[in-house]
């Protein structure tokens, strides 16, 4: 794989915290996702060792639903790292009590899959994150729209694409109903592309292939410092400043009947909170 080891960012480490090393490339990086709801991370990696890993474990995966009421029968998965180290819990949420964080541990599962660790080690602050999983979606099968995170504007997910079949499609900034709206696109994933989405905006997935489609998802910080993901951002996006990029929200939001609701303190970051809380439940 050919990302350059650097030193874990001091905002990555304090993922869960209040402190953050950068707080205004924090910031800019969330309004980027607001605007774009997806940083290509460009890695090479060797994709097919990874996808050769996850495949010899489908017969282990389970449903992943975060409510059984869902009742999904065609998504399913498998922890590297999720609640109590518990490899069938990548779809578990703690239960509301103090120290929960703790309970995050590596699976049984990742000293199986050395090929797909040292790359997540590579690309995530891997103590920090919470649940890490292979996700896989049958054949001739979608997720319906929904929001993984409906309090806030931005909620950041790493998402690593083991394949692509054609026919796969991650398309986001839906209306809730799914249908299109002004601002709605197709993640360009790919196989062997890692990708920092943007889950608070309303998506839905479809595999129309008769392959099942198998990604990575985290849930945690990218290891990189907060200015080398603001970098791959701005060129992205083909926005040099924190300037230009206000002005392309000022336009977004203005299209939507929305205030753009800049935080106007530079020194701070935290996440905005959702203006329109009216969102569908995650899966």
């Amino acid at each position: 794989m050919s990302t350059e080891r650097q030193s874990p960012s001091p905002a990555s480490t304090a993922w869960r915290g209040t402190f953050y090393a950068d707080p205004r490339a924090e910031r800019e990086i969330d309004e980027h996702l607001e605007l774009v709801p997806y940083i290509d991370l460009g890695v090479a990696f060797d994709h097919e060792a990874c996808l050769a890993e996850a495949t010899a474990l489908l017969g282990e995966f389970v449903p992943y639903q975060s409510d059984p009421r869902y009742g999904i029968r065609h998504w399913h998965g498998l922890a590297l790292r999720a609640l109590d180290g518990d490899p069938t819990k990548a779809a578990v949420a703690p239960s509301p009590g103090t120290n929960q964080d703790q309970r995050y541990a590596t699976t049984p599962v990742a000293e199986r899959c050395p090929q797909t660790m040292a790359l997540l080690r590579e690309l995530l602050d891997w103590d920090q994150c919470r649940a890490v999983a292979f996700l896989a979606l049958s054949p001739r099968s979608r997720i319906a729209t929904h929001v993984d995170d409906p309090q806030h504007e931005v909620m950041r997910s790493l998402n690593v694409a083991l394949n692509m079949p054609a026919g796969c499609e991650f398309v986001i900034d839906v209306e809730p109903d799914g249908a299109a709206g002004p601002f709605t696109r197709t993640v360009p994933f790919r196989p062997g592309a890692a990708m920092v989405v943007n889950v608070a905006r309303q998506h839905y997935l479809v595999n129309d292939s008769d392959t099942v489609r198998i990604h990575v998802v985290a849930r945690g910080p990218v290891r990189w410092p907060a200015a080398r993901l603001l970098e791959l951002a701005r060129a992205q996006n083909g926005l040099r400043d924190e300037e230009t990029l206000r002005l392309a929200l000022d336009e977004r939001y203005a299209r939507l009947g929305r205030p753009s609701d800049h935080d106007p303190e530079p020194t701070r970051y935290q996440r905005k909170r959702r203006n329109d809380p009216g969102a569908t439940p995650s899966y």
